[in-house]
């Protein structure tokens, strides 16, 4: 279906994710976000064709003045897998480009996407390494539903760690996020 509808290349890392989280149904909670956060629940593959759908209608409406504020916010090519709204994670599906296949991150509304690592493999990689380092670590009693309890992260740990297994992303590197120019064309 995102195929079919984007014209892109889908990498195999993301229909990996897709088929372990079952494709996940839209609107279906996947995890509890007062656990996990909000940037982390994966979104159904229908939820990432309509974000792809509004990204191309607001690509088409922006003034071509405004042509690098859409670029960086509204990438063509990106396909978002987990997050709400317009925070959460893509996954660059465009196989022209130098970047095939990273992860990018947008943690709050107003930010540009950030490379945060080469690929959903690596990314998932990163988190694990970071759980066994006790950098994410859950905080308080949770039950068996997951429903109590939260996840607490070292920020500047992760980041390291993310620098070291990722380098290059400026995700994990504030001096290079603030000056990031898209690195996906």
């Amino acid at each position: 279906m995102l195929v079919q509808e984007t014209g892109l290349s889908i990498p195999s890392s993301l229909r990996a994710f897709w088929q372990r989280v079952g494709g996940i149904q839209q609107g279906l909670t996947y995890h509890n976000a007062a656990f996990a956060g909000y940037l982390f629940a994966p979104v159904s593959v229908q939820e990432s064709l309509e974000d792809f759908r509004l990204a191309e209608q607001l690509r088409r409406e922006n003034p071509l003045e405004d042509q690098e504020f859409s670029d960086q916010f509204w990438p063509a090519g990106m396909i978002k897998f987990a997050g709400e709204d317009s925070n959460g994670f893509w996954v660059n599906c465009r196989p022209d480009s130098p970047t095939f296949e990273s992860v990018y991150v947008r943690f709050v509304n107003s930010d540009p996407l950030l490379r945060w690592s080469t690929s959903i493999s690596a990314l998932f990689e990163t988190l694990c390494a970071a759980v066994g380092e006790g950098i994410i670590r859950v905080a308080g009693e949770t039950d068996v539903n997951w429903d109590t309890g939260s996840l607490a992260t070292n920020e500047a740990a992760l980041d390291v760690l993310a620098r070291k297994m990722n380098p290059g992303c400026a995700a994990h590197d504030e001096e290079s996020a603030v000056q990031a120019t898209p690195d996906w064309n």
